[in-house]
């Protein structure tokens, strides 16, 4: 959790940091170029926001609506020093970003990995929107007169695009949330129980998310009690029932830890399932060595 946020604390940093510049440069850079560099950093800081928020915090909405709250503070920030239209496009740029990184974010399984790259390629984007800052402020001169470089008219059509592709993209998660594979990619497929010595049992803990469960099989050996934690994260839905014909297990499962105990276990493979929701994984009983 530390590198989760400290990962978040360095974008906000990082993110300040551009806000300043912004406005260190407004007398630098017109303002059709200010207004562009600030929404493409917005974009990029409600990425980097939202896929290290959900990897900290799960894929919940109020977590989504908080990631987007702060990201959209942020972009209107970086877009302020050119005027209200420019803050304004900051602001839906920031919360595009944001919606798509946890989106983005929310399909990796939770992992150190995936926070650390996002922090490192967020850095190394930061670098590169930084030098192109630089460039289009040394190519403005000579200095042009203020008044061309703040009081030009602009046009509202990026703004209506902008709000178009909002509401298009908030739309389609709000419709589709159900079937947003989460935490697909770099799931664990198979991993072995822990050894309880103090207790002299197998221990195993098994997530219930949208993606289904957490390892899919997971193995024990043969004649030592097994304790098996099924945990059933928020998204996971509600009204959930373990069954295994199998074990002759049909419980019901609560958000939180459930807590399963079989004594004896014998070698074979026993299923398990979470009927309503099509989730199917296995318990893997191997003979003692």
């Amino acid at each position: 959790m530390l590198l989760h946020a400290g990962s978040f604390a360095l974008i906000l940093l990082l993110t300040g940091y551009h806000v300043f510049l912004m406005f260190r440069r407004k007398g630098l850079l017109s303002q059709r170029n200010g207004t562009i560099l600030a929404a493409v950093f917005a974009v990029l800081s409600g990425l980097a926001l939202g896929a290290a928020g959900v990897q900290a915090f799960d894929f919940r909405w109020v977590v989504l609506a908080w990631i987007a709250l702060i990201a959209a503070a942020a972009g209107a920030a970086l877009g302020m020093a050119y005027g209200w239209q420019s803050a304004m496009n900051g602001f839906m740029s920031a919360v595009i970003g944001a919606l798509l990184g946890s989106m983005l974010g929310g399909l990796f399984y939770e992992s150190r990995l995936v926070v650390l790259v996002v922090a490192v390629l967020f850095i190394i984007c930061s670098f590169i929107v930084q030098k192109a800052g630089e460039h289009l402020a040394h190519a403005s001169h000579p200095p042009m007169k203020k008044s061309n470089l703040i009081k030009k008219p602009s046009s509202a059509v990026s703004t209506i695009v902008l709000a178009a592709s909002l509401a298009v993209l908030a739309g389609g998660m709000l419709l589709t949330q159900d079937r947003i594979a989460l935490g697909a990619i770099g799931q664990p497929k198979s991993l072995a129980a822990a050894i309880d010595e103090d207790n002299d049992m197998q221990v195993a803990t098994i997530e219930v998310s949208a993606a289904g469960f957490t390892p899919a099989n997971t193995d024990f050996e043969a004649k030592k009690m097994i304790k098996v934690v099924v945990d059933v994260k928020p998204r996971a839905g509600s009204g959930l029932k373990l069954v295994s014909q199998n074990l002759n297990v049909d419980a019901d499962l609560k958000e939180g830890e459930n807590i399963f105990l079989l004594s004896n276990p014998q070698p074979g493979t026993y299923d398990i399932a979470i009927p309503s929701k099509n989730f199917n994984g296995t318990l893997i009983v191997k003979a003692a060595h």
